[in-house]
């Protein structure tokens, strides 16, 4: 089943609640996109990827901080790898999905162990796609490119 894109945001506290709303001239503010990845090279890679969409783009090296962010910030995509110091990206993404704020984020999942399985286990535990390690840009864009590209069209 299709998770919804976007959680509803229902913190009026939360200032981040606010970003979504149009600027002054009525265009959308551009989508949100979290990088929870521990390589710094690989996060630059993700980083220039996502700018070419216009994204405003945050980086954690740590899946504390990571899902921490995400929480709060709440991302409108999430890149995600699954090797992570503190917690694993298995565990992050599970919190997200079990938090009624974060479930519906899309998280796009990397790592370095492309065996089917992995790619079987990220897609049934909530991920809209998995990017085995090393990856070009090209298929960071073609796995990103649908879920920006719904957001640009709403």
């Amino acid at each position: 089943p299709a998770l919804p894109l976007k959680p509803p945001r229902t913190h009026a506290d939360d200032p981040s609640a606010m970003d979504t709303a149009p600027l002054e001239d009525g265009a959308p503010k551009p989508p949100r996109v979290l990088i929870i990845e521990d390589a710094d090279a690989t996060r630059t890679l993700i980083e220039m990827v996502l700018r070419r969409f216009a994204c405003v783009v945050e980086g954690c090296a740590d899946g504390r901080a990571g899902l921490q962010r995400a929480r709060t910030w709440l991302p409108d995509l999430v890149v995600l790898d699954i090797a992570l110091p503190g917690i694993d990206g298995w565990e992050i993404l599970a919190a997200l999905r079990s938090d009624e704020l974060t479930a519906g984020l899309p998280v796009v999942v990397t790592t370095a162990h492309a065996a089917p399985e992995v790619r079987h286990r990220a897609l049934s535990e909530g991920a809209i796609a998995m990017i085995p390690k090393p990856f070009s840009p090209a298929e960071m864009r073609a796995a990103v490119a649908p879920v920006l590209e719904r957001m640009a069209a709403r």
